[in-house]
């Protein structure tokens, strides 16, 4: 889950406030390799379109699309 967590710094790092930070507390379940797409898709991407709404490039380098491979590997590994 190292993968994981330096993907989230790396959102907080462009949040860049202590408020509005996306925490781990939306991975910590069971089954998170058969959930994480969904996880990622349906609660942390529209929280950075709402986050970001006037500066929507800075959420596209957090798209699924983008980031699936380092947290898949890291997953199966």
């Amino acid at each position: 889950m190292e993968e994981l967590i330096e993907i989230l710094e790396e959102v907080n790092q462009e949040i860049n406030d202590p408020h509005y930070q996306v925490g781990v507390s939306f991975f910590l379940r069971e089954n998170i390799d058969e959930e994480i797409q969904d996880i990622w898709q349906m609660e942390i991407e529209p929280y950075l379109e709402e986050y970001f709404f006037a500066q929507p490039e800075k959420v596209d380098d957090f798209r699924w699309d983008k980031i699936q491979h380092r947290i898949s590997s890291a997953i199966n590994n």
